[in-house]
């Protein structure tokens, strides 16, 4: 099994793959933001960082792209990789996803208010006993990153529609749909 999960921010990425570690044995994890931190430390000349530019997606793409196709091609059956976050073009995306050995998933959520999300966020920060990044924001910006992230969201979705990507809503019940998710995998993780 071999997973790509995008998506936006506080939408269920993470969440999605510590529960896939979780319940599936040999998951590998490879977090996207913990990749943008290293190159933006040690090749800040690449330009790979959390802007989301053309450039930034570009690069970062095109490094994710060859090392999880290596990845895949020579690893053993009894490992699984999942590569979580943001940032990956669409055409890297796609690219992905025609690969066999594959599957692109999208977490988002569209279905709920900018208001609704905000209560969400500020709601699980109170039981992070570690830093959330989101803590530092003013509730006027928490807002309007919100929206941002719906809107985007509601993109992500068309996108996975028009090019069959699933698409999981985590806009209500969101630990229920994910561990729906979770077991699907499990049944067919053959098949992935």
């Amino acid at each position: 099994m071999n997973l790509v999960i995008f998506g936006e921010s506080r939408c269920g990425k993470s969440t999605l793959t510590n529960m896939l570690q979780r319940e599936i044995g040999g998951v590998r994890k490879i977090t996207l933001d913990l990749v943008i931190m290293a190159f933006e430390k040690v090749f800040p000349e690449l330009n790979i960082n959390f802007s989301r530019s053309e450039t930034s997606q570009k690069q970062l793409s095109a490094f994710i792209k060859e090392y999880f196709e290596i990845l895949i091609n020579t690893k053993n059956k009894s490992e699984h990789h999942v590569v979580e976050g943001g940032g990956l073009s669409d055409e890297c995306l796609l690219a992905l996803n025609q690969n066999e050995n594959v599957k692109v998933v999208c977490v988002g959520k569209t279905l709920i208010s900018p208001e609704e999300f905000f209560d969400e966020i500020r709601k699980y920060e109170k039981n992070l006993e570690t830093y959330g990044w989101t803590k530092r924001l003013d509730d006027d910006t928490l807002l309007r990153w919100c929206a941002g992230w719906i809107k985007q969201s509601k993109k992500n979705k068309e996108f996975c529609k028009k090019n069959n990507i699933t698409f999981i809503d985590t806009s209500h019940n969101q630990m229920e749909v994910l561990g729906e998710f979770v077991e699907n995998v499990k049944q067919n993780i053959n098949n992935l």
